[in-house]
Formats: C-alpha cells, sequence, structure tokens
C-alpha cells in the first residue's frame, strides 16, 4: 500500500516567517493571524460522509419509490409548513422550494423531486427551506471542508476541524474568529 501525503512550505514575508504545512491549502490560500502566531487554511473534507444531518424540525423526502407522497404528507405534524423541492442539475445540483428560483434551461433539467416539511419554530419557513436547501445542495456536490490551523512555533502540534457546509461558510470560519 502506497500513501503520500503533499505537504508544502509557506513563506510570510510580512511577518518572516516560513514553515512546512502539513497538507497542502485549498487553492493556496493561507491566512496569518494578526500577531503572526498562527496560520490557517482550508482543505477538501474527503473523510466519509454518508449522510447529511437535517436540522431540528425539518424533514425532507425525496425518494418516493415504496412511500405516497400523500401518505408522507399525512404523516407529518400538524405544525408544519410543507414545500414541493424542485431539482436543477446540470453538472451540478442544487436544490429549492419548488418556484422560488429561476434556473437556466428548466425545461430540461429541472422537475420536482420531493418534498420538505419544516415546522412552525422558524419565523419564515420558505425562506428557511431554501437555506437549508441550499446547504444540503453545497452537501450533495462535495463542497464539505477542513480547517487547519498551524502554531508557526510548533507546526508538528496542528489543530483541525471538519465538516464546514459551503466554500463561503468554512471559510467565514476560517478567517473570522475560529471554529
Amino acid at each position: 500500500m502506497l500513501t503520500t501525503t503533499t505537504t508544502i512550505t509557506y513563506t510570510d514575508p510580512t511577518h518572516g516567517f516560513t514553515i512546512e504545512l502539513p497538507y497542502r491549502p485549498l487553492m493556496d490560500d493561507v491566512y496569518v493571524n494578526d500577531d503572526g502566531t498562527a496560520v490557517t487554511f482550508l482543505v477538501h473534507d474527503e473523510s466519509c460522509h454518508f449522510t447529511y444531518d437535517w436540522p431540528d424540525g425539518v424533514t425532507f423526502c425525496e425518494d418516493f419509490s415504496k412511500i405516497d407522497p400523500a401518505d408522507w404528507i399525512d404523516s407529518l405534524n400538524d405544525d408544519c409548513d410543507v414545500y414541493a423541492v424542485g431539482r436543477y442539475e446540470h453538472g451540478l445540483v442544487h436544490y429549492s422550494v419548488a418556484g422560488s428560483r429561476h434556473y437556466p434551461d428548466m425545461e430540461f433539467d429541472y422537475g420536482i423531486s420531493g418534498y420538505i416539511a419544516i415546522t412552525s419554530d422558524y419565523a419564515d419557513t420558505a425562506e428557511a427551506a431554501n437555506l437549508i436547501l441550499s446547504e444540503y445542495s453545497s452537501w450533495c456536490n462535495g463542497e464539505v471542508y477542513g480547517i487547519i490551523e498551524v502554531p508557526v512555533s510548533d507546526p508538528e502540534n496542528y489543530d483541525s476541524c471538519f465538516g464546514f457546509i459551503g466554500y463561503d461558510h468554512a471559510l467565514e470560519c476560517a478567517t473570522g474568529g475560529g471554529y
């Protein structure tokens, strides 16, 4: 069995240090904290994520091969709003509440693919459904990242945290105050 690890040497001219990073940063974006004591960067999360964890109060059903949609809807709590879910697939996939977005070429690459139920715990259930479906779309497309933080004084003892869904979310967490 052959195992390889790709590292990269990083030099920061502002703080005057060079260190060996334990992984190659995603898109070579490296962020140094203000005092120059740590380097933070993103990597793809390649661990096994077989299921998406839906938030509390949200139920999604996409496979109606064994379930009648009417029976599924009847089985839900009365405090749920139910929306049809549209799926646009053209290379990548994007889910949204049906009719809430316009996609190019909806005639061939778009269709209703399921239903999402959201409890009234959410102030605007339609908006919440679209935000959650957008995150689900990112997960489906493999947009899951890890954040690596390497102390300049001891690069062998770095911290990592994985499972950040969506590039913008991961970048915000990596550059805006920790995870």
